[in-house]
């Protein structure tokens, strides 16, 4: 039991009096500088985790955003999916595509790391599926050719099922021309490629999101029919054009198609 009125530092009554004021200060700052340091450590540790939880509600305000669009894509895809792909959906997980497409193929990443997977159709035309960074279906292509004779067959077919066009444009991208038949419907688009050569004519029928259709569009240099007349300027493309895309075949390069 400590005697009353004891010093409650005992040892300091051994010291001088001159080095009792220095270590009495000494142990002051040691404790403020210990309980400095817990503020900062803790105020840091708050901070990271203040930093993760705000990570992690960015990326699920995106994913909920990004599940929205693909939602919104599916219902939107519906009414201009061509019918031999009935029951695909732009924005369907690749497991469902495969699933619902036993005959799809992997195909090796493009030049830009784009992922396709293909399949070929009793019609002998050829399907292009584009799957996103997410494994979502994100474009469709068909790829195919018609005799000059079914244009207009084609072109009144495409009317019948899908109503009159939004759009219709003339293009030129690397030296190619193209006419190109657009239909929106909210934030899906469509577009029928048609590039006239002397051989007939090669289709890609191309699928996919509203805004991926305007680049397209603004890539391959489109510009409104205005009249007519421009309709019947559209130029056939020449077979030295031609020498590096491989029109009238089962898989036709169309420019500026995503």
């Amino acid at each position: 039991m400590k005697a009353k009125g004891a010093h409650p530092w005992p040892f300091l009554m051994s010291l001088s009096s001159d080095l009792k004021p220095l270590i009495i200060a000494g142990v002051i700052v040691g404790s403020l500088v210990l309980a400095y340091t817990v503020y900062v450590d803790t105020r840091e540790e708050e901070a990271r985790i203040a930093r993760a939880e705000a990570r992690e509600s960015a990326r699920e305000t995106a994913r909920a955003a990004r599940e929205e669009s693909y939602s919104e894509q599916r219902e939107g895809s519906s009414a201009l999916m061509p019918e031999p792909l009935a029951g695909v959906e732009i924005g369907m997980s690749r497991a469902e595509l495969e699933r619902m497409r036993e005959n799809t193929s992997a195909r090796d990443p493009d030049e830009n790391g784009d992922i396709f997977l293909e399949e070929n159709l009793p019609n002998g035309s050829q399907v292009l599926f584009r799957i996103d960074e997410h494994q979502n279906l994100e474009a469709i292509q068909v790829l195919s050719a018609l005799p000059a004779e079914g244009v207009g067959p084609h072109i009144r077919a495409m009317r019948e099922s899908y109503g009159a066009p939004n759009g219709l444009w003339r293009c030129a991208a690397d030296g190619v021309p193209t006419l190109r038949f657009t239909w929106q419907r909210g934030p899906v688009s469509m577009q029928d490629i048609l590039l006239i050569h002397d051989g007939g004519v090669a289709l890609t029928l191309y699928l996919g999101g509203t805004g991926a259709i305007v680049d397209s569009l603004r890539q391959g240099g489109c510009v409104p029919v205005r009249n007519r007349a421009e309709l019947q300027q559209l130029p056939i493309t020449t077979r030295e054009a031609l020498r590096d895309h491989a029109v009238g075949q089962a898989n036709p390069v169309l420019p500026s198609a995503p």
